[in-house]
């Protein structure tokens, strides 16, 4: 698989890691009952045992998804960051794990405030840093 394919994947399993962290946050917090809205009129429930049968099992399974998903993305990421880490220019390496490793995520406006760059400069040490990663993902 080319670099930048890579970083892309790793960056892709990081949001979808966030969206289920939060998604889980959001069951659990359905279940308390600060999280229950009610409209200003007169609302009939089914109870809440009703609504915790139904959330507690997509909690678990969601959990179990989640474990599994985390020991992907763990070795993905380290594989990523000993490629970056071999990277010679300090800047190069920033660049790299603002972008691709950085949780949350940085859109490229937010990596060049970060750097202190132009976002056109960013946009150009992109693709340097990505010859720089595949140079040396070669040579193991």
């Amino acid at each position: 698989m080319m670099v930048k394919a890579f970083f892309r994947q790793c960056r892709r399993e990081i949001a979808e890691y966030q969206y289920m962290k939060e998604r889980l946050d959001w069951l659990r917090s359905s279940l308390l009952p600060e999280a229950i809205r009610y409209k200003q009129v007169d609302v009939q429930t089914s109870g809440a045992g009703d609504r915790m049968a139904e959330v507690v099992p997509e909690i678990v399974g969601l959990e179990h998804t989640i474990a599994e998903y985390v020991e992907t993305l763990a070795a993905h990421q380290q594989r990523a960051e000993r490629i970056i880490s071999r990277i010679d220019r300090p800047e190069f390496r920033l660049l790299l794990r603002l972008y691709y490793l950085n949780s949350p995520q940085l859109s490229w406006g937010d990596v060049a405030d970060r750097m202190h760059y132009e976002l056109q400069s960013i946009y150009n040490m992109h693709g340097q840093a990505l010859l720089a990663a595949a140079k040396v993902s070669k040579t193991k």
